[in-house]
């Protein structure tokens, strides 16, 4: 009898599967990696707030390079820190002025106080621009008039003013125009004591002899006509 052939079937192989299941993330790892990353940024952030803090104690914030003040100038509360920054410089300025004058054979004269307060308005101006910045440009502005006169002012008793005396005030009249409008199109809140602080400034220069000082005269129309006053 011939052999009987046995067939045989051939069964595909599959290919070993990995049973092995997904590693879980380290979640320990994970998170200390977040809390270092936050206190990188908090330190970071503590850094570059102690940074503007030393700018503006050293450099007026129009002086500073604008992609740096663009920066500091879109932080909240800039309105507010610059404003204290101005009246700092503003008051060391006009403490200084007054300690030369006292010195014996001291050269301080008017135009010294003049100049020294116009160097100012560029960052008045700046901050008058910032969001919320017209109140406190208005401070300013107002403190750079009462301070833009010194002693010798009442020792001189001159009805001539200084030749930079007009051209300061002019300078100051219009932007407080600007920051009187901005300010006050729409409310009367603060501008009756605002009136009241300009006069008793304008009387004194009178009081001293500047009679032709033309001190804030049309922003001062412009606030008493909000007011209906005259």
């Amino acid at each position: 009898m011939p052999a009987t052939r046995t067939t045989r079937t051939k069964t595909a192989r599959t290919a070993p599967t990995d049973s092995t299941p997904a590693a879980e993330p380290p979640t320990e790892s994970f998170g200390e990696a977040v809390q270092l990353s936050e206190a990188k940024i908090h330190q970071l952030e503590s850094h570059i707030s102690e940074l503007y803090a030393f700018i503006d104690r050293n450099v007026l914030r129009s002086d500073v390079p604008l992609s740096v003040a663009k920066i500091m100038n879109a932080h909240p509360g800039s309105a507010q820190k610059l404003r204290v920054q101005l009246h700092n410089k503003v008051c060391e300025a006009y403490e200084k002025l007054l300690e030369d004058h006292g010195r014996k054979w001291s050269s301080n004269n008017s135009d010294n106080f003049i100049e020294a307060m116009m160097k100012f308005l560029p960052t008045v101006n700046l901050l008058f621009r910032l969001s919320n910045g017209a109140a406190p440009a208005f401070d300013v502005l107002a403190e750079l008039g009462e301070c833009s006169y010194g002693p010798q002012d009442d020792e001189w008793g001159s009805n001539e003013a200084p030749e930079g005396r007009p051209k300061l005030y002019q300078q100051l009249d219009e932007l407080m125009l600007k920051i009187a409008k901005a300010r006050w199109a729409t409310t009367k809140e603060g501008l009756s004591e605002a009136i009241v602080r300009i006069e008793k400034t304008g009387k004194r220069l009178e009081g001293i002899c500047l009679l032709d000082c033309h001190y804030f005269v049309r922003s001062l129309a412009y606030m008493k006509k909000q007011l209906g006053r005259r």
